[in-house]
């Protein structure tokens, strides 16, 4: 997984890190070995394309997860693999 951009648009601080562990969303369902990106100063969480759909299909709804601090990140940003 590429680091697709380092600087936190929460915080500000160039702390992005990629993240593999289970994702635990606010309502208790928890997403097993997602891919995401978290800033290690604030703990806003990012996910790509790939982790949205990852979600969505393990839910089993196309609807916006809401958590504390959750941003999707447009795929023009996204780095082909």
């Amino acid at each position: 997984m590429d680091i697709i951009f380092k600087t936190c648009p929460e915080c500000g601080k160039k702390s992005i890190q990629p993240i593999q562990d289970d994702y635990l969303e606010e309502d208790g369902v928890v997403i097993p070995s997602l891919e995401y990106f978290q800033c290690a100063s604030c703990k806003a969480v990012f996910f790509d394309d790939a982790a949205m759909r990852r979600i969505e299909a393990l839910r089993g709804i196309s609807k916006r997860i809401s958590s504390r601090k959750v941003h999707a990140i447009p795929s023009s940003r996204v780095k082909p693999a």
